[in-house]
């Protein structure tokens, strides 16, 4: 069927691509990249990462309606991949241990970009599992040549220079950072105390007030209503203690945020069954749907007042990406450059 909606969705399992025949209606039509930890899908649909060290590329992104196997672009021995950021001229990914790579010739080399190195070894970044991950890159909506990175552990870093030099400005930020993402040009953070907005003529990050859970994960942002959407729970858990019995006595919810009441708004059930299983896995849209895919396989859409199951996996989701060509045609970057 022509124009129909995809959701791109990684797992530790592959790559599901899932097509909407009716309202509601999703169906699983390709199942990609077989036993690779798929860690994020970059905004064009081009990019693929894993968290066994490789980069995947597919020309035609979410464009193509058979989407090809990904080609294997890059591997990086002993480093996860956690994210790729693409502008006009270079690309970047985020790793553990934390560090950048850059490519100026669309992926066929990369390079480490040294002074994001060298801060890395002199802050000695750690997490609870050794090493700092560097899990996202964004890029701000007016400035090309400004950069953020988010780094769990080790806070927000700022680049003015298209990612040459680093400056720190997590000042009085929780470090524990999971998500950072733009609302017009208030740049904000999830983390593991809450969601925060920088003020940067102070050099400090207010906390945005009114969430009933601190520990928060996941964030999307729908610039037209000022509105964002996050996921969170009363105390840290994730893809290492999903088997535990932890589902009882951990809340959990997925909200919207209205930026014009100032209010926050749950849109799940209390006693949701992905309480005891969150992910970072969530996208929105204009018409303010919200996707999210859990560690246990589940896959919802909120749309007002109804909640919609669309799937149950057998894997752990760690990522979603929504397509609707009518909608994000402008996930096209301008003036690509084509791999050599």
């Amino acid at each position: 069927m022509k124009n129909q909606r995809q959701i791109f969705i990684g797992t530790k399992n592959g790559l599901y691509i899932f097509y909407e025949y009716e309202k509601n209606k999703w169906y699983s039509k390709h199942h990609f990249l077989q036993n690779k930890w798929i860690s994020s899908i970059s905004d064009s649909g081009r990019w693929i990462t894993s968290l066994k060290g490789e980069i995947f590329y597919n020309k035609n992104g979410f464009s193509t309606r058979e989407y090809n196997e990904p080609t294997l672009m890059a591997v990086f021995p002993k480093q996860r991949v956690w994210c790729v950021y693409e502008q006009k001229d270079f690309i970047l990914a985020g790793m553990t241990p934390a560090g950048i790579y850059r490519s100026w010739d669309n992926g066929v080399t990369w390079d480490v970009v040294q002074n994001l190195k060298k801060t890395a070894t002199e802050k000695n970044w750690k997490s609870h599992q050794g090493q700092a991950h560097l899990q996202n890159i964004i890029g701000h909506p007016k400035k090309n040549s400004y950069i953020y990175i988010g780094i769990e552990v080790a806070g927000v870093h700022r680049s003015k220079d298209y990612g040459n030099t680093w400056t720190d400005i997590t000042f009085n930020l929780n470090p524990d950072v999971h998500k950072i993402s733009f609302m017009h040009e208030d740049l904000l953070a999830t983390t593991g105390s809450g969601i925060y907005k920088f003020e940067e003529s102070k050099k400090i990050w207010t906390k945005i007030n009114g969430l009933p859970l601190k520990y928060v994960q996941g964030l999307s942002v729908l610039e037209q209503k000022r509105e964002f959407y996050l996921n969170c729970a009363k105390k840290p858990f994730g893809r290492w203690r999903i088997n535990l019995d932890n589902i009882s006595n951990n809340q959990f919810g997925v909200f919207k945020y209205s930026s014009k009441t100032g209010v926050y708004t749950m849109l799940n059930e209390k006693d949701s069954p992905t309480n005891g299983a969150m992910s970072k896995a969530l996208c929105s849209n204009s018409l303010g749907e919200v996707f999210y895919g859990a560690l246990n396989g589940d896959l919802i859409c909120f749309n007002g007042d109804s909640i919609n199951r669309l799937a149950k996996l057998d894997e752990q989701i760690e990522c979603l990406k929504l397509y609707d060509e009518f909608q994000d045609s402008n996930n096209k970057l301008k003036g690509d450059v084509e791999r050599k």
